[in-house]
């Protein structure tokens, strides 16, 4: 009896501590996977603070049942289609769920919406957030975007002096504690807004996410400690929240955890992927200790071609990646003597300095394609919006087939016989950024409702015939956005296999490569990803990512084979500091990739739009720099 006593005191003592947990809903609106929050969970963990993920859907407001609060992550397409029926599905739950008093409200802003502040003033509107609040929030948004980083790992943050300080009437600067040295004291990472109704928390989602696994690269430190102080930061101000929401619960106790921050950030790298292919026999046996890619624009002015590339010759590259200029595809005669000058250049470089050519790797830039391929059929979101600049992503006989790999048949066929001089090609690299579309460089999670991505759909449910319009709201009304957006993955995986056949019949020992800004978490980057690269024949893949490694859990759920190369812009040589910890990056990555290379000879300018690309650097000196990196010991 004594005993079952006990484990009754005992299963009450449990389900107390479940019913007084502080628990805080997150509703990504872009349909990501909550990879995409790692640290930004466990440092809510780590705070105090059990986080719900969510995705918007009907059962939304069944979800947020036992919830203290919300946190909701906004994008810029969200806020522009307020009237939506996805965007209804989180905002109609959230406005039922703030009928209650002293709720939490944390919003988690797109970057760079200062430039139309009136769309988050309506967001705002929908609670009947004052005015006078609105006044703090924008001159918070507008600091943020004056966040300047200075492409330099040395020092990451510098705002405008011209701006008048930071003066909010109603919010409160988080975190309390000063931030950290390099940055400014006056720069706060949130606001706290409280008044009678609730705890209105407001950041950017650059600011919370900023080294999960689609970093963004501008503001993640290279350097641990850096990082480290940062997250720090973060994790201060998720403290301020878990305290407010429980300042009146006596029975909540505030236990921290530590050591979450030495767990996020990785500072010793020693399981490193490039080690499993030390002694590859196949494709990558070159790869002895790692890869040292440089990255050269063919289409550069003339005069500095040849000097430049006879310093290239002196660096201990193992790979060239060359952009091909294939915005001028179609003006055939000066695209073919653009590539015939740049590779007997090269050849003759490489030749006077007894040097062997590394592995040529040709770049398919698809934003350059689309000056001259054009589609009929264009991707649809989630919220009806057509995106006229890009092509659908599954559509193979518009867009893949004549824009990518006939063009890609026709250019090896040319390089072989007339333009490339007897230099071989080694391997293709996809070029996934739009360049040419600011509204959707990369493709989203939250597309495509086109007539090829329904007719992949329509494999699986064949009875469904109805217009886009009709497909977004029958797929929204009946919960099935999960999966009609796995049939696409599954599609896209077929996809990405035709793709990487095509490329072995027109060169059939080819290394692919890709570059995307960071490893995106949407269905098609995945199922190409995955489909590119075998653990056979890895992907090359080349991304701004820092900590391609800490997110090793997401790359091995999606069976993923791939080396990483992480990017380092030339200016980082301007400094000593920064030198200490690309040695650093190379001992952590698969691989460094330069850009540009082909800019060493240039003299460097400051405020253009290349002046990262371009070093103050010695070029010998720079040389000797990068030979030493390449080492990787």
């Amino acid at each position: 009896m004594k005993h079952i006593i006990i484990l009754l005191l005992t299963l009450l003592s449990f389900a107390r501590q479940e019913t007084s947990r502080t628990i805080i809903a997150l509703i990504d609106t872009t349909y990501r996977s909550e990879t995409c929050y790692n640290s930004f969970i466990k440092l809510n963990e780590a705070a105090g603070i059990t986080i719900r993920f969510l995705h918007p859907s009907t059962k939304t407001s069944q979800d947020l049942c036992g919830c203290n609060g919300v946190f909701v992550a906004l994008d810029p397409h969200f806020l522009t289609n307020l009237e939506s029926e996805y965007a209804q599905l989180t905002i109609k739950p959230l406005q039922q769920f703030f009928k209650k008093t002293d709720n939490f409200f944390g919003i988690l802003f797109p970057s760079l919406i200062n430039k139309n502040f009136q769309i988050l003033t309506k967001f705002l509107k929908i609670f009947n957030i004052d005015k006078s609040i609105t006044s703090d929030i924008q001159q918070f948004i507008n600091y943020q975007n004056q966040f300047k980083p200075l492409y330099t790992t040395q020092y990451y943050t510098k705002t405008d002096k011209t701006l008048p300080p930071l003066q909010f009437t109603h919010a409160q600067r988080l975190p309390f504690k000063k931030l950290p040295s390099y940055l400014s004291n006056n720069f706060p990472i949130a606001l706290m807004i409280k008044n009678d109704q609730w705890n209105l928390f407001i950041s950017t989602l650059s600011n919370m996410t900023f080294a999960d696994l689609e970093e963004d690269n501008k503001r993640n430190p290279i350097e641990p400690y850096k990082r480290k102080e940062l997250l720090n930061a973060t994790l201060s101000s998720l403290k301020t929240v878990f305290k407010e929401i429980n300042k009146n619960n006596k029975n909540e106790k505030t236990i921290f955890k530590k050591n979450v921050l030495n767990k996020l950030v990785n500072k010793k790298t020693k399981t490193l992927n490039y080690q499993t292919y030390k002694k590859q026999s196949g494709l990558f046996k070159w790869v002895s200790n790692g890869i040292s890619c440089g990255w050269l624009s063919i289409d550069y002015d003339p005069k500095m071609i040849e000097k430049n590339l006879n310093y290239i010759a002196q660096t201990k590259f193992d790979m060239l990646w060359l952009e091909l200029p294939l915005k001028l595809y179609k003006k055939s005669e000066e695209f073919n003597k653009k590539i015939n000058f740049f590779t007997k250049k090269l050849e003759e470089a490489y030749q006077n300095k007894n040097q062997l050519l590394p592995k040529i790797f040709i770049d398919f830039d698809f934003g350059a394609t689309l000056h001259w391929c054009h589609q009929s059929t264009h991707p649809i979101d989630i919220y009806g919006n057509e995106y006229k600049k890009v092509p659908a992503p599954l559509e193979y006989k518009e867009f893949w087939r004549p824009c990518i790999l006939k063009v890609l048949k026709n250019v090896c066929n040319k390089w072989k016989n007339e333009i490339g001089n007897g230099i071989p090609i080694d391997g293709i690299i996809f070029n996934f950024y739009f360049w040419n579309s600011k509204e959707m460089p990369f493709y989203t999670n939250l597309i495509d409702f086109s007539d090829s991505a329904w007719n992949a759909y329509q494999k699986y449910h064949p009875a469904i015939n109805i217009s886009s319009t009709e497909r977004i709201n029958y797929i929204l009304k009946n919960n099935k956005l999960t999966e009609y957006l796995f049939i696409l993955e599954k599609e896209a995986s077929e996809l990405a296999k035709l793709i990487t056949d095509d490329i072995h019949q027109i060169l059939p020992c080819a290394m692919i490569g890709a570059y995307t800004q960071t490893p995106l978490d949407t269905w098609f980057y995945r199922a190409i990803m995955q489909n590119l690269g075998s653990k056979q024949n890895p992907l090359l893949w080349f991304t701004n990512n820092l900590n391609y490694y800490g997110h090793r859990n997401w790359i091995d759920s999606h069976h993923i084979h791939a080396l990483h190369l992480t990017n380092i812009y030339l200016d980082h040589f301007n400094n000593r500091q920064d030198i200490h910890l690309i040695n650093k990056l190379a001992q952590s990555h698969d691989g460094l990739w330069y850009s540009r290379a082909s800019r060493i000879g240039e003299k460097y300018q400051q405020n253009k739009w290349w002046s990262p690309e371009a070093t103050t650097c010695n070029p010998k000196k720079l040389i000797n720099l990068i030979n030493k990196q390449a080492q990787k010991k």
